[in-house]
């Protein structure tokens, strides 16, 4: 629109106060949503403005903004980011599309409903990826857990989704109810990603149960204040792995691991009354710590490197053990219960029990410290089951703190090896239920054969 000023004096023209030209010839109104009207001699000029919570930008930098993430969501394609300019509380579930960036600049997105999920994947079957960063979301719903954080599309069999989290808060309370971070049906997710997420729910089950899934989380602090614990590897193909992160669980086991190629690298693990770190079928904990109140450090898995310790629980439970160290109050440090478990150049203390207790099935030492500051006459450090499985004790340091106690005690009758083994503080140090078996001196390579 054009406006022709035939006047005899001289107009200015500014922009918020600032002068942009004192003597006009012309005013040519442009761009999309600019209006101009008139009232007599006076000129109105309206530049429409864009608004919204949720932003996409074009390639020139030019946002375009949206009422709601749902709005946003269906105008974004895969690639595009969409920024949150500020907190938003939601009472509908929000279906995301793959390879769309949620970029929260630091707000919270807070879902107040008491049903429903809060966000929910639906791409169907393939490998797609979900990005959230730099956001807390918050399931501030106490009435009842009937959704989740995170559900994925259990329509049809979905080869690979994954989540992918930096700097994200994730806080989940419920008086009810499972709470899982994170949920599917049938085949609906094979795997999710998190690297770091910082997440504390309440939930009476794992925060992120197997079901069907390959984890991969590291960087990440997962706490479960309720009865469960936080992760739960499925029972499907293994490789799951944890890395640099920080676990935290009343009760319920902390990481659970149920394949060999299933591993926990430099982690924490706290529990008050339940498990830090679980496995079987070999899956394995490097350099890592963990601490139970009244449970386990670790049960069942392969352990290198790692610290365990316990008041009045186990340290390590039915487990192996690689160059390990573990201490207990009075609880009892290693418990080899029920599996053929080894320990090889690891040191283990109590300061009120007996340090090893229990050793069954064969379990052997290897080139171990064992000691018990124990002084009392039961304070023995080592105490082997009736169902000793003939063990091995090689190349050991052994000490007790009352002369009464033994540094191997039999609690029945068994055959067992005991070679190049230090004892210290005992007077009887292997009581009379321990028959020594006969070892075979190699003598052509100086080696001894058990």
């Amino acid at each position: 629109m054009s406006t022709q000023i035939n006047i005899g004096k001289s107009i200015k023209i500014l922009d918020e106060g600032s002068t942009l030209t004192s003597d006009v010839a012309q005013i040519d109104f442009t761009g999309s949503g600019v209006t101009a009207t008139t009232s007599g001699n006076n000129v109105t000029v309206n530049i429409t403005g864009s608004s919204g919570v949720w932003g996409i930008s074009n390639a020139s930098g030019v946002y375009t903004y949206y009422a709601t993430l749902t709005l946003a969501m269906a105008a974004a394609t895969s690639g595009q980011t969409i920024e949150m300019f500020a907190d938003v509380t939601a009472t509908s579930v929000v279906t995301i599309k793959p390879d769309v960036i949620i970029q929260g600049n630091g707000h919270t997105y807070t879902y107040s409903g008491n049903t429903g999920d809060v966000f929910a994947t639906s791409a169907g079957a393939g490998i797609f990826t979900y990005y959230f960063n730099n956001l807390t979301i918050k399931r501030a719903n106490t009435a009842t857990s009937t959704g989740v954080i995170f559900s994925g599309d259990g329509t049809a069999f979905t080869t690979g989704i994954n989540f992918k989290f930096s700097s994200v808060y994730i806080i989940y309370t419920t008086t009810t109810g499972t709470a899982s971070i994170i949920t599917t049906t049938g085949f609906g997710i094979y795997g999710w990603s998190f690297d770091g997420v910082d997440v504390i729910g309440n939930s009476s089950a794992a925060l992120f149960p197997g079901s069907f899934a390959v984890n991969n989380i590291k960087n990440s602090r997962i706490e479960n204040t309720g009865t469960g614990g936080c992760i739960s590897t499925p029972n499907f193909t293994g490789g799951c792995s944890y890395e640099n992160c920080y676990i935290k669980n009343a009760s319920g086991t902390g990481i659970f691991c149920n394949y060999p190629s299933d591993v926990i690298r430099n982690c924490t693990g706290i529990s008050s009354t339940g498990v830090a770190f679980g496995g079987q079928s070999g899956a394995s904990a490097y350099d890592c710590f963990a601490f139970s109140n009244t449970s386990a450090a670790f049960v069942g898995l392969v352990c290198y490197n790692c610290t365990g310790q316990t008041t009045t629980g186990n340290a390590f439970y039915g487990l192996t053990g690689y160059n390990c160290t573990g201490r207990s109050t009075t609880g009892f440090t290693v418990r080899p219960f029920s599996g053929m478990s080894k320990f090889y150049n690891s040191s283990f203390y109590s300061s009120g029990n007996i340090t090893v207790y229990d050793v069954d099935y064969g379990a052997s030492f290897y080139n171990c410290s064992i000691i018990t500051d124990y002084n009392n006459a039961a304070g023995h450090a080592v105490s082997i089951g009736p169902s000793s499985g003939n063990p091995a004790f090689v190349n050991n340091y052994i000490q007790v703190a009352n002369t009464s106690a033994n540094c191997i005690r039999g609690t029945n009758a068994f055959t067992g090896v005991v070679t190049n083994t230090v004892f210290k503080g005992a007077t009887t140090p292997i009581n009379a239920n321990v028959t020594l078996s006969a070892v075979t001196i190699n003598t052509t390579y100086n080696n001894i054969t058990i």
